[in-house]
């Protein structure tokens, strides 16, 4: 404890005074001060104002919006992919309709992969307003150019890179009357014995003739999704993987009579 002689000697310093004592030791503070107000309070540090992200945080914000660009081009190939077999499926039931109408003006007989009752060519009329193929309509055969936009071509046939010749859809070689002699005389409805079980047509790798002989020479296409379109004669649409299709040409999946 101070002697009390002494105490009258102290002073006592007032903030306000603070400042000034401080200038006379610190050239540069007076500008300082002037700049933030001669009340400054110097009691609290100033936090420096940050206008700008760092790296960390900006390649963080990139990797969201790469994961959700890649979620979003992702969901959007699906459903284009969706959209595509969904039509494809709604094209090839045109055709089933096209051959059973066909038939229904041809004494119940179907159209037949080869002459003289060429399938595509006979129920041309019947997907297109009652006209008749044009000439070369379903030629070049290795671009299908005319094709495009109508039921005959498969919208996803373009990236299927099944070669040629470009053909979407092929009609079942043993839908015809086994038991007359050639050219292929077309069958009698009558005469399948299971409608519901015997293909007319599937979706085709490279031409308008599927052959149930072996595996290679089929010609059905799994494009749609892993999976292929197939009518049976009865008008119903199934899809299958190309591993649950009969190899026996003898199979009635292949053979009606």
């Amino acid at each position: 404890m101070l002697p009390k002689q002494n105490i009258r000697k102290i002073r006592y310093i007032s903030s306000h005074e603070i400042p000034l004592l401080l200038a006379e030791a610190v050239p540069a503070l007076p500008w300082l001060l002037r700049s933030r107000g001669s009340e400054a309070d110097l009691s609290l540090p100033q936090v420096k104002r940050r206008d700008a992200f760092t790296l960390v945080e900006i390649l963080v914000v990139l990797a969201v919006i790469a994961v959700l660009a890649a979620l979003a081009t992702g969901g959007a190939r699906r459903m284009l992919e969706s959209a595509a077999i969904s039509k494809s499926a709604s094209q090839i039931r045109q055709l089933g309709l096209a051959a059973h109408s066909w038939a229904a003006d041809n004494n119940g007989r179907l159209p037949t992969a080869g002459p003289p009752a060429i399938w595509y060519t006979n129920i041309y009329p019947y997907l297109m307003n009652n006209q008749q193929p044009p000439p070369g309509f379903f030629v070049p055969w290795d671009t299908a150019d005319n094709l495009k936009g109508t039921p005959f071509y498969c919208p996803l046939k373009e990236r299927s890179g099944e070669g040629t010749p470009v053909r979407s859809y092929g009609w079942n070689t043993y839908v015809k009357d086994m038991a007359q002699p050639s050219p292929e005389p077309p069958l009698a409805l009558a005469r399948v014995k299971q409608p519901s079980k015997t293909m007319m047509l599937a979706t085709s790798k490279n031409g308008s003739v599927l052959n149930g002989t072996r595996p290679e020479t089929w010609n059905i296409s799994d494009r749609c999704g892993g999976q292929a379109l197939i009518v049976f004669i009865d008008g119903h649409l199934e899809k299958r993987a190309l591993a649950n299709i009969p190899t026996n040409n003898q199979d009635v999946f292949w053979n009606p009579q």
